[in-house]
C-alpha cells in the first residue's frame, strides 16, 4: 500500500510515495496533535507489506506446530499459503520459495514433498505443481504432529519397504492424451480398474512396459482423473484376479486378456448405438 508524503513550506517542496510503515515513522518523528491521524506502532503486522506478513506468519506457524521433519514443515507452509490465498490449494514452487526465505530449504525438496504425500498430509490436485492439504494434514498441524512418529513406524511395518520412489523421468516426459486407436476414450471408462488398464495399454505402446502405482497416479493426474496410489491396490484387485495384468516387483504390466477386455468395451459401445 503506497502512501504519499508531502512536505512544503518556505523554500521547501518535497513529495514522495513510501510505505505505510515508513510514513508512520515520519509522523512519529515529527510529532502530532491528538486526533490528527490514526497511527499504529511500526511493530503492528498491519503496517508490514503483505509479503512480510505472510513470511512472518509462516515462521510462527512452523514453530507453533512443532513440525520437525521436512515433510511436516512442507505441510505447514502449504496450509499457510492456502490461508493466505484464501483457497484450498498451493503451489509447490511457492513452498520452496518460502523455505528458501527461511533458510530451511531441504536438500531434496521433491523427495520430501513426496514423503508428505505418502503420509497423506498433502495430495496432488491433478495439476502439475499444485497440491492441497488433506484433513489429516490439517489435524496433524493442530495436534502439533504428536502422532507423526507413530505413523511413520506403522508405515514401515506395514509396507516392509522404504517410501515409494517418485515417477521415473521416462514416465514424466511422456506426452499424454486420452485417446488411442482401437481402445475406448479414457474419459468414457466407468471404473478405476478399467482406467488402470487403459494407462498400462497407453505406455505399452511406448518403450515402457510396466508402471508403479505412483506412476499410474502421475499419468492419471495428467488426464484429470487421478487414481490415488494409496487406493491403487483396491482398484486393481479385479485386474489381478482376471489376469488382466501381471505383477512384478512393485510394478504392473498389461496382459493380452487385459487388452482384449479393453477392446471389448469398444465393441459393446458400438453395439449399444446400433
Amino acid at each position: 500500500m503506497a502512501i504519499k508524503v508531502t512536505i512544503s513550506g518556505e523554500g521547501l517542496s518535497f513529495e514522495k510515495e513510501t510505505t505505510l510503515q515508513k510514513a508512520g515513522q515520519i509522523v512519529a518523528f515529527l510529532g502530532r496533535e491528538e486526533g490528527d491521524i490514526e497511527y499504529k506502532p511500526a511493530t503492528s503486522l498491519e503496517m508490514l507489506p503483505k509479503e512480510a506478513t505472510v513470511h512472518s506468519s509462516i515462521k510462527d506457524q512452523i514453530v507453533q506446530s512443532k513440525a520437525k521433519t521436512n515433510a511436516e514443515i512442507i505441510t505447514v507452509v502449504g496450509k499457510c499459503l492456502e490461508d493466505s490465498n484464501g483457497s484450498d490449494e498451493f503451489m509447490s514452487k511457492e513452498v520452496l520459495l518460502q523455505l528458501r526465505k527461511n533458510g530451511d530449504a531441504p536438500g531434496n525438496f521433491t523427495r520430501d514433498l513426496n514423503t508428505a504425500m505418502e503420509l497423506q498430509y498433502i495430495y496432488s490436485k491433478g495439476k502439475e505443481g499444485v497440491y492441497g492439504v488433506t484433513e489429516k494434514g490439517k489435524l496433524a498441524i493442530i495436534n502439533q504432529f504428536k502422532d507423526s512418529t507413530k505413523t511413520k513406524i506403522n508405515i514401515g511395518k506395514k509396507s516392509g519397504s522404504k517410501i515409494a520412489k517418485p515417477p521415473r523421468a521416462i514416465v514424466t516426459a511422456l506426452t499424454i492424451v486420452g485417446e488411442m486407436k482401437g481402445y475406448p476414450n479414457f474419459h468414457e471408462l466407468k471404473t478405476q480398474a478399467d482406467k488402470i488398464l487403459w494407462i498400462l495399454a497407453f505406455v505399452d505402446q511406448t518403450q515402457i512396459s510396466e508402471l508403479t502405482p505412483r506412476e499410474v497416479e502421475f499419468i492419471s493426474s495428467k488426464l484429470k482423473s487421478i487414481i490415488i496410489s494409496k487406493q491403487f491396490a483396491a482398484h486393481n484387485k479385479r485386474n489381478i484376479k482376471e489376469s488382466y495384468v501381471a505383477v512384478g516387483k512393485g510394478t504392473f504390466s498389461l496382459q493380452q486378456k487385459g487388452i482384449a477386455h479393453l477392446k471389448s468395451l469398444v465393441l459393446s459401445k458400438e453395439n449399444a448405438t446400433k
